[in-house]
């Protein structure tokens, strides 16, 4: 599947179940109802999975299964943005179980201090975003990944818009002690 799977021709947006053609139509149906079902995530405070390929996928797709038939499915293009190039299609799988074997010999420790979980954490979240398993969603999937290993460990996680930009930035730098930053801002004992 290439590109033209993801997108109406070469207009850039996406192939979305609304069948909405109009970039700005499609943006803002997206946002409505990925905000939605984010929020509805954040209420029931439920850790989705294991912290694996599938529990990635389960996020993606609860955030994006009414707008795109291809939620919680990995892209099979190769991505960049900006400056920034994401893992090859071919290999999200590999860099997925790598993630993976992070995740859970992270998870075997505690963290006492909101600095040390997000200094232990912002490298899967930087690892999250270079991966970028799907066509589009990854920053959301990751912050819901990223609060979910909170909850794990007995955090919950308030993502601010400026939070937000900074851990943008923090991905775009590929800066983990920017990421740190960002992530214990957010944190909150639960």
């Amino acid at each position: 599947m290439g590109e033209s799977y993801y997108t109406y021709g070469d207009s850039g947006v996406l192939v979305n179940k609304m069948n909405f053609r109009e970039k700005a139509k499609a943006e803002k149906i997206e946002q409505i109802i990925t905000t939605y079902r984010l929020q509805q995530m954040m209420t029931a405070k439920k850790v989705l999975g294991s912290f694996d390929e599938e529990h990635i996928r389960r996020i993606h797709r609860r955030l994006f299964s009414d707008v795109y038939a291809w939620a919680g499915e990995f892209r099979t293009v190769d991505l960049a943005k900006g400056r920034t190039s994401f893992l090859p299609a071919a290999f999200i799988d590999r860099g997925l179980r790598h993630l993976k074997e992070s995740v859970q010999e992270k998870n075997q420790k505690t963290y006492a201090e909101r600095e040390a979980f997000a200094e232990a954490f912002a490298p899967i979240y930087n690892d999250l975003n270079h991966i970028h398993p799907f066509r589009e969603g990854n920053g959301r999937m990751q912050r819901e990944f990223i609060r979910q290993l909170a909850w794990h460990h007995g955090y919950d996680m308030n993502y601010t818009p400026v939070q937000q930009k900074r851990l943008f930035e923090a991905s775009v730098d590929d800066d983990e002690n920017k990421a740190a930053g960002a992530l214990v801002e957010g944190l909150i004992e639960s």
